[in-house]
């Protein structure tokens, strides 16, 4: 037998005239209500067919007239939705659930006498809102087919939409789940024999977000405080500092219940605990200071105004190909510090020198490249360090007149342990972010946690190579990591900066402080203004050995230097520019430039070698040559001038206090005084011989002129 095909719904249009149907059910004694499916299917209590899905006994409905369809506003699974309006009686419909308003919101049912024993009165509100929500779900699952209607004509046969409705009405809003847990803690303290309206008290979660602080009661705040901020603990975490609570909670601090779990004082320690403490406490004043402490904003200051000098190791590894002084430093691994003097009005750097190991010699190096290049600023200001101190003693120890060096200018100190207050940690900051990274496994990351793991493969390669185990290294000479450090100042000195609205430090500098306009200073009092003197001993041609290199002096002070051989002089020379050294006296005067002493290879038949020693021999000629000049000259003044010997000079006083004539011979003499001499015998005069005249050098020759211009000079 076939089934009977389901006829179309009934559907109502907004303003249809009803029909006869929808007119006999609006005579009967009914209260009419708008469904869904489900909702029809329950209250009618039509099972689902197995064919058609019990539409059968829902279509002959709406062919009757009992049912009239209409679309509804929720949507189904096929994006189509539909709602029924139902003929309920009257005396089945119980009461309708009020509609949302002040002054009636809930319950639905009379409330039930209210036992609010050991609630404390803070808390009654709470449990009363709460049992008010609740009460309701009670009484409609003790029903055994509760249908209630709304004043909307909407039946709710669900404890879950019943639920619904309700949590919707609270103030605040609330889930439909959290009214089921508040009646399950009803009920789980109705089973108990407990007091119900207690257990609808909010009770404090320790762990619970926000309440981890309200957890922790003043003694054991305390505690934890004690445990996690005392440095005689030795730096606890916060979970050893739970564990310790957890672990002293009854016996050491007396108290009774549960100790506060982890959650909690996790969350006291994070948002309760203040940061100021905290990093004083763990980390010290230092940290405290650049961390959290209030900071002031400078003002912009011109160019040339303030240099600001500070050290800085770079966090990279190289092999030592530069600084060798022994054989077992070679390939040495080590970092390279910087130190640069940055002008705070332009931000260039102006000086740097980078060096294995910074000292007091490392800043004034820093300080002549930059002193060279733009001269003096009007104030330094750099670290208070000890190797800064010694460089600012240094400085003061001789102070050179304005009129030499063009400028004055005064030394600052920073604030000490306070990195803030130097803005060339900008600068390093920059430095280190962009520039260390760049090297690859070389790169040992800024600090030990941060090391990655190829940077130790590459010591451990590296240290192979040292030992004779490898044929390279991966890691870089210090030359070429120089050399790049070198390249990377000069780019950041010509590089548009924001901070300077897109100028470069080298136009702000040429703007402020043209070349043109810069004071020159005299290079040699700059030098002993910043060299360390040394006293040596002067040897052979002028020759200086100071720290293993052996100087000469150069052409032009040749003479000057050699003439004081043997004795000591003041040696000033930069450590990290041995290329060149000056003499100057004990008090500082100036005497001749010195420069290190060329080697000459053991090789005659390498033409090099020849040409070496041809030069040395034309200089030990000039050398020679210069040094008979001077005597020449002195016996040329003496011959002008009519100065006699010291024998011509004793010969006369004799001549004259013996009474002695140019034809008395050796009649004058006393007889005593020379006994068998001849006395008064004629001699023959020996025939005079022609001889040449006496030698002149060219070069004295050629300085005839000269001297006569002198001696003319000194008689007139």
């Amino acid at each position: 037998m076939n089934a009977a095909k389901p006829l179309p719904h009934r559907h109502v249009a907004e303003g249809e005239a009803a029909t006869s149907a929808e007119r006999r059910l609006q005579r009967r004694d009914a209260v009419e209500m708008w469904m869904s499916k489900e909702e029809l299917l329950n209250r009618t209590g039509w099972s689902i067919g197995r064919r058609d899905g019990g539409r059968s006994k829902i279509t002959r409905a709406c062919r009757r007239g009992e049912l009239i369809c209409r679309k509804s506003e929720r949507r189904g699974r096929n994006g189509k939705a539909a709602e029924y309006r139902f003929r309920v009686e009257a005396s089945a419909a119980t009461v309708a659930i009020p509609e949302s308003s002040e002054e009636h919101k809930l319950p639905l049912f009379a409330t039930a006498p209210q036992e609010r024993v050991a609630i404390p009165e803070e808390l009654r509100p709470q449990a009363d809102a709460r049992f008010r929500a609740i009460e309701p779900l009670l009484k409609f699952r003790e029903e055994k087919r509760p249908a209630f209607a709304k004043s909307d004509g909407r039946v709710i046969r669900r404890l879950a939409d019943l639920a619904e409705y309700i949590a919707a009405q609270q103030q605040p809003a609330v889930s439909a789940r959290t009214i089921f847990r508040w009646m399950d803690r009803w009920d789980e303290a109705r089973k108990r024999g407990d007091n119900g309206y207690l257990a609808l008290v909010r009770t404090l979660r320790c762990d619970a977000k926000g309440a981890g602080s309200k957890a922790l009661n003043a003694i054991a705040q305390a505690y934890v405080q004690k445990k996690y901020l005392d440095k005689n603990e030795g730096e606890l975490s916060a979970y050893m500092a739970w564990e310790a609570l957890k672990r002293d909670w009854r016996s050491e601090l007396g108290q009774n219940g549960k100790a506060p779990s982890y959650s909690a004082v996790l969350r006291y320690l994070n948002t309760k605990l203040g940061f100021g403490v905290k990093i004083l406490a763990r980390k010290g004043p230092e940290a405290l200071l650049s961390l959290a402490t209030p900071f002031i904003v400078r003002s912009k200051c011109l160019p040339m105004q303030t240099w600001v000098s500070d050290h800085r190791v770079h966090d990279v590894a190289v092999r030592n190909r530069m600084f060798v002084l022994k054989a077992e430093e070679l390939d040495k691994e080590y970092r390279v510090w910087l130190t640069a003097i940055f002008d705070q009005g332009s931000q260039a750097i102006v000086g740097y020198c980078f060096s294995p190991q910074p000292n007091w010699r490392t800043i004034h190096s820093a300080i002549r490249m930059a002193a060279t290049r733009y001269g003096l600023p009007r104030e330094f200001y750099w670290d208070n360090g000890e190797d800064f101190k010694k460089a600012k003693r240094q400085l003061q120890r001789f102070d050179p007149s304005p009129e030499v060096l063009s400028l004055n200018f005064r030394v600052t100190s920073a604030i000490p342990k306070h990195p803030r207050s130097k803005p060339i940690e900008a600068y390093f900051t920059r430095f280190a972010k962009r520039f260390d990274p760049m090297w690859g496994d070389a790169y040992l990351g800024n600090s030990p946690k941060n090391r990655r793991e190829h940077a130790r493969v590459a010591e451990y390669l590296h240290k192979r190579f040292v030992e004779g185990k490898a044929s390279s290294s991966p890691l870089q000479a210090d030359v070429e990591f120089i050399a790049c450090g070198i390249q990377w100042i000069e780019e950041y000195n010509n590089k548009p900066l924001p901070q300077l609205h897109g100028r470069t430090p080298l136009q702000v500098m040429e703007e402020a402080w043209p070349e043109a306009s810069r004071p020159k200073l005299n290079p040699r009092a700059l030098d002993i203004l910043l060299w360390e003197p040394k006293v040596c001993i002067v040897g052979k041609g002028g020759a200086v050995r100071m720290d293993s290199i052996t100087y000469e002096p150069t052409d032009e002070y040749l003479y000057v230097i050699s003439n004081l051989q043997g004795q000591g002089v003041h040696v000033l020379r930069d450590p990290y520019n041995l290329g060149e050294a000056i003499v100057v006296s004990e008090d500082r005067r100036f005497l001749g430039e010195l420069r290190p002493k060329e080697f000459v290879l053991q090789d005659a038949s390498n033409p090099i070698t020849r040409d070496q020693i041809q030069a040395r021999m034309k200089e030990q000629r000039r050398f020679a040559k210069m040094h008979s000049q001077h005597l020449a000259i002195l016996s040329l003044i003496s011959d002008r001038l009519g100065w006699r010997t010291e024998r011509e000079m004793l010969w006369e006083r004799a001549r004259t206090a013996l009474g002695m004539t140019g034809t008395d011979g050796g009649r004058a003499l006393p007889a005593a005084a020379a006994p068998g001499a001849a006395h008064g015998v004629a001699r023959s005069a020996r025939p005079a011989r022609a001889i040449q005249p006496a030698f002149v050098s060219d070069a004295v020759a050629q300085d005839e002129g000269i001297f006569n211009d002198v001696i003319e000079g000194r008689n007139g």
